[in-house]
């Protein structure tokens, strides 16, 4: 019939065609109401330059205006284009930074930092993080391409301009975690001579006072996960592996093969993978995947690729060597990773367990530990306080028990910890009674002293417990909140994103703006 018709009455069957697609197409455009306002529809294009990474030049396309332009219609608002989008992202970048500076203003501080090479690219990423209501809040301060050698005083220089930006005093840095690499590490040692050379050059006392104590410094945390790796990496060199997990890796690649493939679908196994051999928790993987193809191995493989009963046997033991490191790298990822959640492997930090119930019971075992612990948390107390009640930094330091923070400086160890104990308490108590102030801190030293809670379940949740203790030992609640929130890792929250995602040249923007 369609045959018939397109040749005998093709005029009529043209003008049929036509009817049907016009009925066809008007079906199609439905009327229907929508609830959107104009900073939704904003964030949402934002959203597709900065999150899904798309090209500038989709905003010019016709298939966007015909999604979109009925929309800036009805809400009276300028299409967007790829003319005036980076505007936008300007602006919600500006709108994003004033309130992480307003969230971070006259707070104590940790950031945690990290460099990655990708596409001979250098990024440098910035982290800031602080306790918020009971959690750890981690905000990203920024992305950085390092468009000079990775030295530390280039690193340093950059991160000064960058606190500079965000209106963030290095006194109210507590710690920086960083990777065990020298450079990293320097640059806050800079960091730490540059708050000492700004100090005025004609007060020589005031200089050799700063040098002396830790008031206003910057500790350097070393990332546990780091740590982890290089211990893991001894480990594998130490046990002379290497030849071992080489013929593993082969066996791994044969099974690969389009040979094996079929078999290895068919026996309803998983697809094994390879490693990256500079990586050992990819080569985990790849180790504890391959336990699992024992005996397809033994039916199938050549005699010349097979394992042996030891080698086997010697995989098994190798995997579950190196299983509780694997699962503590992945626990070590979390972003409510509290440092004593992680003290049995950071024993060195004797701040955490003073402030939690929890593990305090170990502190407890060594009464030197205990005053030490003390003396570094009244320091800290100082500094909260200098930066809250803008208290003079002179008139502090003169007023506090001065010698208390030989208890940390190189000269301490000749000293014995009882004499040091009592010089620390040695103070001048009518002078301070006359500074409100120094009252105050008078008070939080007397609340430290004081503090001696029951254990509480390792379970629990420990800034629940210090959100219920607030207003029995407010100074300790706020100086938990610093000491807590110190970074175990320096897992960065956006690192991850552009090491993942491909560099579009059409959009140059897209690893920063997010």
């Amino acid at each position: 019939m369609k045959r018939h018709m397109q040749t005998k009455h093709k005029s009529e069957y043209e003008a049929a065609i036509a009817n049907i697609q016009e009925d066809e197409a008007a079906e199609k455009k439905i009327k229907f109401a929508i609830t959107l306002g104009k900073n939704e529809v904003k964030d949402a294009c934002i959203d597709l330059v900065t999150l899904e990474k798309l090209p500038l030049a989709i905003f010019d396309s016709e298939c966007f205006k015909t999604l979109t332009s009925q929309i800036f219609s009805a809400l009276d608002m300028p299409a967007v284009s790829s003319r005036n989008i980076m505007g936008m992202v300007e602006e919600k970048f500006n709108d994003i930074k004033n309130s992480i500076m307003a969230s971070l203003k006259d707070k104590m501080l940790s950031l945690k930092m990290d460099t990655a090479t990708r596409c001979n690219r250098g990024i440098l990423c910035v982290n800031v993080q602080y306790i918020h209501d009971t959690g750890i809040a981690i905000r990203t301060l920024g992305l950085i391409e390092l468009n000079m050698s990775h030295t530390s005083r280039n690193i340093c220089s950059e991160i000064e301009s960058l606190l500079s930006q965000f209106a963030i005093q290095k006194q109210q840095i507590y710690t920086i975690t960083t990777d065990n690499g020298r450079n990293m590490v320097k640059a806050v040692e800079l960091l730490n001579d540059t708050e000492t050379a700004d100090i005025d050059e004609d007060d020589e006392d005031e200089e050799e006072l700063m040098l002396n104590t830790s008031i206003g410094s910057i500790t350097s945390v070393r990332c546990a996960a780091h740590t982890l790796q290089l211990a893991v990496k001894d480990f594998l060199e130490d046990l002379e592996a290497a030849d071992f997990i080489c013929k593993a890796r082969k066996l791994v690649k044969l099974l690969r093969t389009p040979t094996y493939r079929h078999l290895i679908t068919e026996a309803a196994l998983p697809q094994p993978v390879v490693d990256v051999a500079t990586r050992w928790s990819s080569t985990y993987n790849m180790l504890s995947k391959l336990l699992g193809f024992e005996t397809f191995c033994e039916r199938h493989c050549k005699h010349s690729m097979k394992l042996t009963p030891t080698e086997w046997l010697d995989l098994k033991q190798l995997v579950e060597a190196l299983e509780p490191a694997y699962l503590a790298t992945l626990q070590f990822q979390s972003s409510q990773l509290f440092m004593s959640d992680f003290y049995k492997l950071w024993m060195e930090l004797k701040l955490t367990p003073f402030l939690d119930p929890r593990l305090r019971r170990i502190l407890l075992q060594h009464p030197e530990n205990v005053m030490r612990a003390k003396t570094e948390i009244k320091q800290l107390l100082r500094q909260l306080w200098q930066l809250k009640e803008k208290i003079d930094t002179d008139e502090a330091c003169s007023t506090s028990n001065l010698t208390e923070t030989n208890l940390l400086s190189q000269n301490s160890q000749s000293c014995s910890l009882l004499t040091e104990l009592l010089s620390s308490i040695e103070v001048d108590a009518e002078e301070e009674a006359d500074d409100d102030g120094q009252q105050e801190i008078l008070k939080g030293y007397a609340e430290i002293d004081s503090y001696s809670p029951k254990p509480i379940s390792l379970d629990a949740d420990i800034m629940q417990y210090w959100s219920e203790k607030q207003f029995q030992y407010p100074n300790l609640y706020q100086l938990a909140k610093v000491v807590l929130a110190v970074p175990a890792t320096q897992a960065l929250s956006k690192m991850g994103q552009w090491t993942s995602a491909r560099p579009s040249k059409r959009n140059p923007y897209q690893e920063y703006s997010a």
